[in-house]
C-alpha cells in the first residue's frame, strides 16, 4: 500500500508529461497491432489451403477467401492509422477540454438551471463526444459496407437500410445513455473514493 501511495504522489505533479506518455502509448499500441496484422498478411498471401483444409476448401474459394481477408487487412491498417491520428489530434489539441468547455456553455445558455449540473454536463459530453466520433467514422464505415464488403459480395446492406440503422442505434444510445450515467455519477459523488468497489 505504501508503494502504491508513493506512485500516486509521483504521478500527481503538474508538471509530469501526461500527453507524451499516453501518446506514448497510443502510438507504440498502433504499431504493435500493425505489426501483428503485417504478419497475418503474409500468411493472406498463401495460394494453397493448408493439407487440413485441402479436402474441404475448393482452390477457387480459398483464393477468394485470401483475397478477402487481405484487403480487409489493408483497410484495417489504413483505418487504424486515421484512428490514430484522430487521438493524436485530440490529445495534443486538448480537444476533450474543450469540448467540455463547450458543452457547459450549451447549457448554461439554454438549458434550465436545474439541467447545469456536473451530471447533466457529463451527459450532454459524452453524447457530444460519440457524435463527433461518429462523424469521423462514418467514410470508413462507408467504405467498409459499400465498398469493400461489396466487392466480395458480403454487403447485406442497402444505403436506406444504414441510415435507418444508424438513426436507431443512435436514438436507443440517446434514450438508455443519460441515465445510465446518471446512476454511475450519482454512485461516484456519493461513495467518494471507494466509488470503484460500488459500480463494480
Amino acid at each position: 500500500m505504501d508503494f502504491l501511495q508513493r506512485l500516486a504522489r509521483f504521478l500527481d505533479r503538474p508538471l509530469f508529461p501526461w500527453k507524451k506518455l499516453i501518446m506514448g502509448f497510443s502510438v507504440g499500441h498502433y504499431i504493435f497491432e500493425s505489426f501483428l496484422t503485417m504478419r497475418q498478411y503474409r500468411v493472406l498471401q498463401r495460394p494453397q489451403p493448408p493439407a487440413v483444409l485441402a479436402k474441404e476448401v475448393t482452390p477457387e474459394t480459398f483464393a477468394k477467401s485470401q483475397a478477402y481477408g487481405r484487403a480487409k487487412a489493408r483497410f484495417q491498417i489504413v483505418e487504424g492509422l486515421w484512428d490514430q491520428i484522430q487521438n493524436l489530434a485530440f490529445i495534443h489539441f486538448d480537444v476533450l477540454p474543450k469540448l467540455w468547455s463547450f458543452t457547459g456553455d450549451i447549457l448554461l445558455r439554454f438549458a434550465p438551471a436545474r439541467f447545469t449540473g456536473e451530471i447533466s454536463h457529463s451527459i450532454v459530453f459524452v453524447l457530444g463526444f460519440l457524435v463527433a466520433q461518429q462523424v469521423l467514422s462514418l467514410p470508413a464505415r462507408l467504405y467498409y459496407t459499400f465498398v469493400l464488403e461489396e466487392k466480395y459480395g458480403f454487403n447485406k446492406q442497402t444505403p436506406k437500410l444504414f441510415v435507418t440503422d444508424m438513426i436507431k442505434t443512435n436514438a436507443v444510445t440517446a434514450i438508455l445513455l443519460p441515465p445510465i450515467l446518471a446512476g454511475f455519477l450519482k454512485i461516484i459523488q456519493k461513495t467518494d473514493n471507494q466509488f470503484f468497489f460500488h459500480l463494480w
